[in-house]
Parts: C-alpha cells; structure tokens; sequence
C-alpha cells in the first residue's frame, strides 16, 4: 500500500541539489559533475542536520532556508552581472 505523501520528504532535496550544483531553474546548461557535488552536499547537510537532532519539519525549513539563499545568491550575481555590462 501507498500514501499520497510517500516520498514528499525528497522533493526539497531533489531541488535543492542541482541548484546548489549550478542548475538553473529556468533552463539553460546543466553540469552533471556539479549536480552530483551539489547533491553531496544536501545529504551532508541533512545529516548533519540530523545528527545534531534536528526534527523532519525544522530539517525542511533548514533545507528551504538554504535554497532561497542559493537562488538569491544566484539572482544578485545575475544582476550585477547585468548592470556591470551596461555600463560597459
């Protein structure tokens, strides 16, 4: 038997990792080499997370928490990037 929620705990992970490899959400060039680091290092990350005892909900906020400071990272760096060529 099944549940509706079955695998809901790998669906963070699942993006968490190729962003954090250099994937970008809206498309373009994917790196397998860095899809797998970054994958690497979301499961270093939860069980870090874990050993230190963390529970299911606070390692998900954990887990969102460094997505959107991945993706904001990556935004700021396209906006400069984008600014530093109009001036240019």
């Amino acid at each position: 038997s099944f549940t509706a929620g079955i695998g809901g705990e790998f669906m963070l992970p699942s993006f968490l990792g190729p962003v954090l490899g250099g994937t970008l959400l809206t498309g373009g060039a994917v790196s397998i080499l860095g899809t797998f680091l970054g994958t690497s290092l979301t499961q270093v990350v939860r069980q870090g997370l874990t050993m230190v005892g963390a529970s299911v909900q606070s390692l998900s906020i954990w887990l969102g928490a460094i997505l959107l400071a991945a993706l904001s990272v990556d935004r700021v760096r396209h906006v400069l990037t984008e600014r530093k060529a109009r001036s240019v």
